[in-house]
């Protein structure tokens, strides 16, 4: 027998085609928080659905019961140490992990884009399951945009009138979306609709002043200012010298020089019809904007749009393979590893299938990092050893040093401190023996949060205070923000005004760009909704949010008592003493 579940847009079950009856919200409310949500607690589960209840408890019961008759024996509902966990078969199929799985099959995309989560149900008699529905509608609402923009720029020459459909619809869930916009107009001038992109470009820019009153960035128009030839110089010969001297700056570390001349170089190779060429120096040129130049990483997403289309045109594994793995870690910064991780999951695949083993092993790193984010400590364990193995095999002494650095915080957060405090030693050695500066501060920080951990404070306000050294010469504002964070956490005990006051110095680091690791900015808002016991809502509105949209359940889990009525959350923080442990 097949079971089906439909959550998105009409709510229904099916199982082998005729409909199974669930009727009223809770119920629904119930499947869709046991589906998104790593085994609640039972009081967790009534607190949040069923508060108006004489006897919460009991009303869960009963939603428990209507459930399991509605899923079974397809699906099964376990309690273990008084968690709920929804185990499915393989004869369960549900259209929003679907979704969120991010399928490659672009019909699969288009089938599940149908509505929004629970349609039509509203939930205003259980105000802190409404608010968790409401993150949790955001988070499908944001997958759904990027899954329509990516799938739009991979049919870009294969199917332009496909990918232009796709497009406009990815706008519909957006229209303020910059990258989908790019793309909508790239994919009209490829089409030979110059005239009619221009038009919308007019449309574009009128609609961004009037609702948001400022312009789009100037990257939106790039496909319009397509390139003329040069008339002083081949572009057989311009177009391989330009790429070769934007290597060459970038070695230098001269950042914006490189942009310029990498920029120059994929427009003369555009000019010239030479896709091999034009596709290396948007890949240099997008490497760059990520990795380098930060607040830059929307214009590299359209840079990787369209080196995605050339590498699928050429075949060219390896390239798309880098392809997927820029716009996977793209994907994570933006805070939908939702996404991430069928994308890595992507590149992977493809390196191994052309033999790239450090592009590889540099995928599975991204990759376990958003495992890691979402406390799928086993999977995360094993993809970065994977990644691990690579590196050592490649003599990649930098990368390895940063693989065992994200190794060590997943083995620390799943609570083996000090066997992550040995991995943490060994990043840092390698890191430095490798030279990789920039990467400095990482096993620095990880060993940090195991000293504080182990509650040696002295340990850890040291290594805090190298990594917020380094990070700071370096210019980099995820660790910066960290290592302030490590230091007011050490602070707590003695001086929550202080410790305060550097998580609020933390926070700025993160908003310093729009790029910033959003795993970062939740860890530091949910230890600060904590040590002010929940007291600025924005600050545990925003924490509940970011939680939600990774989505990250054990952030999610210590922001739920906050979210509640202030005095009770303020009475159940008195009872609970501040968890001053690295996340």
């Amino acid at each position: 027998m097949a079971l089906e579940l439909q959550l998105l847009g009409q709510s229904a079950i099916t199982r082998d085609g005729v409909a199974v009856p669930l009727s009223g919200r809770k119920p629904w409310g119930l499947l869709a928080l046991m589906l998104l949500e790593p085994e609640p607690t039972r009081r967790a589960v009534a607190a949040r659905l069923v508060p108006e209840a004489n006897d919460p408890l009991a009303a869960l019961r009963w939603l428990l019961h209507q459930v399991r008759r509605a899923v079974e024996p397809e699906a099964t509902i376990v309690e273990q140490d008084g968690r709920l966990e929804l185990r499915l078969t393989d004869a369960v199929r549900v259209d929003l992990l679907e979704l969120l799985a991010v399928p490659d099959d672009v019909d699969t995309i288009e089938r599940l884009v149908r509505g929004e989560l629970l349609e039509g149900m509203d939930f205003a008699d259980a105000p802190a399951y409404e608010l968790w529905l409401s993150l949790q509608r955001t988070r499908v609402h944001d997958v759904i945009a990027e899954a329509l923009w990516w799938i739009g720029a991979r049919l870009g020459t294969s199917d332009p009138a496909r990918a232009l459909r796709i497009t406009e619809r990815a706008l519909l869930f957006d229209p303020f979306c910059e990258t989908s916009n790019e793309l909508l107009l790239d994919l009209l001038v490829q089409s030979g609709n110059a005239p009619v992109a221009r038009q919308r470009f007019a449309v574009i820019e009128q609609r961004f002043r009037a609702e948001l009153g400022v312009p789009p960035a100037e990257f939106v128009r790039r496909p319009l200012d397509r390139p003329r030839m040069p008339s002083s110089v081949p572009a057989s010969v311009s177009a391989p010298a330009l790429l070769e001297s934007a290597a060459a700056r970038l070695r230098a570390g001269e950042l914006d020089r490189a942009v310029e001349t990498s920029r120059r170089a994929a427009d003369v190779a555009l000019a010239l019809g030479d896709p091999e060429l034009e596709l290396s120096a948007l890949l240099l040129l997008a490497r760059t904007l990520i990795h380098t130049h930060r607040g830059r990483d929307q214009e590299a997403k359209g840079l990787l749009s369209r080196a995605l289309q050339l590498a699928g045109d050429l075949d060219d594994l390896a390239a798309l393979a880098e392809v997927e793995c820029e716009m996977g870690f793209v994907f994570a910064m933006d805070g939908t590893g939702a996404l991430a991780e069928p994308v890595l999951a992507r590149s992977i695949e493809h390196a191994l299938a052309a033999g790239q083993l450090v592009r590889a092993a540099k995928a599975q790193t991204y990759l376990g990092m958003c495992l890691s984010d979402r406390c799928i400590y086993d999977r995360a364990t094993v993809t970065l050893e994977a990644a691990i193995a690579g590196f050592v095999a490649a003599k990649q002494r930098g990368w390895q040093g940063y693989a065992e650095g994200m190794l060590a915080r997943a083995i620390e957060r799943s609570g083996d401190p000090a066997g992550a405090a040995v991995i943490a030693e060994a990043g840092l050695d390698h890191v430095r023996r490798g030279g990789w500066r920039a990467a400095l501060p990482w096993p620095l920080l990880v060993l940090a949060d195991c000293a504080l951990v182990a509650g040696d404070h002295g340990t850890a306000a040291h290594r805090f205070s190298e990594a917020l050294t380094f990070s700071t010469e370096i210019g980099d504002p995820c660790y910066e923000a960290l290592a302030l964070r490590g230091l007011g956490l050490v602070r707590a005990p003695a001086d929550r005004d202080a410790a305060a006051g550097l998580l609020h110095d933390a926070l700025s680091c993160c908003r310093r760009y729009t790029d910033v690791y959003p795993w970062v900015r939740a860890v530091i808002l949910t230890d600060l909704v904590e040590l002010t016991d929940g007291a600025d809502r924005r600050v545990v509105e925003e924490a509940r949010w970011l939680a939600a949209l990774g989505p990250l359940p054990d952030l999610a889990e210590r922001v739920v008592p906050y979210v509640r009525d202030p005095r009770e959350a303020r009475a159940d923080a008195a009872q609970t003493p501040l968890q001053t442990a690295a996340t």
